[in-house]
C-alpha cells in the first residue's frame, strides 16, 4: 500500500551491497505522508514492538521486554484545513528503519495516516473515507547514497527521487 521507490539488486553483489548499506543506516530513506491534525517537526523516539502473528507494532514511550528503539524524524511542509478538519503534510526521515515505523509512530502520537486501516483512529477512518482514499497516504519518496567506491561509484552521493502520485496530488490541492 506504500507507493514510491523500491530498492533492488540487479545482481547478488549489488544486492548483498544495498542491505549493507540499508543495515548499516547509511542509504537515508525518505517519505512522504498525509496524515491527520497538526504534527510538530523534529526527531520523535519511541519503542517498538513487533506481534508477528497479527502482522501489527505497538509502539511505546518507554522500553518494555521484546521492543527495540525506533527514531524517526518528521518535517512539516504543510497544513491543510478543510471543512472543520486539519491534515498535515509531512517528509518522514527513517533514522531507524523497522516494520510499519512511520505508520504505528504516527498514529502513536495521534497523527494517523490518512487511509491506513491497521493503526487508524475512528477520526482519520471517517476523514479518508471523506475524501475517498483507497490506500494509505504513505510514499517512498527519497533516497540519499553515501560515499561509493569501486564497481558502485555511480551511486555514489546520488539522490533517487519519485514524483508524489496523482491521489496524494488530489488532497494536497487543498493547500
Amino acid at each position: 500500500n506504500t507507493s514510491g521507490i523500491i530498492i533492488a539488486g540487479k545482481t547478488i553483489k549489488g544486492l548483498q551491497k544495498m542491505n549493507e548499506l540499508i543495515k548499516k543506516r547509511e542509504v537515508r530513506k525518505f517519505y512522504i505522508t498525509i496524515a491527520l491534525g497538526e504534527i510538530k517537526g523534529g526527531l520523535y523516539t519511541a519503542w517498538l514492538k513487533k506481534d508477528s502473528k497479527k502482522n501489527k507494532v505497538s509502539i511505546y514511550d518507554n522500553e518494555v521486554e521484546g521492543s527495540v528503539e525506533i527514531k524517526t524524524f518528521i518535517n512539516p511542509l504543510g497544513i491543510i484545513k478543510k471543512d472543520g478538519y486539519t491534515l498535515s503534510f509531512l517528509e518522514i526521515e527513517l533514522i531507524t528503519g523497522r516494520p510499519h515505523q512511520i505508520r504505528a509512530h504516527l498514529s502513536h502520537i495521534g497523527n494517523p495516516v490518512l487511509g491506513d486501516c491497521k493503526y487508524a483512529n475512528k477520526e482519520s477512518t471517517a476523514v479518508s473515507e471523506k475524501l475517498a482514499v483507497k490506500r494509505q497516504m504513505l510514499h517512498a519518496c527519497r533516497l540519499e547514497f553515501p560515499k561509493l567506491k569501486d564497481e558502485f561509484a555511480g551511486l555514489s552521493q546520488k539522490q533517487v527521487e519519485a514524483a508524489i502520485p496523482a491521489d496524494m496530488n488530489s488532497i494536497l490541492k487543498f493547500r
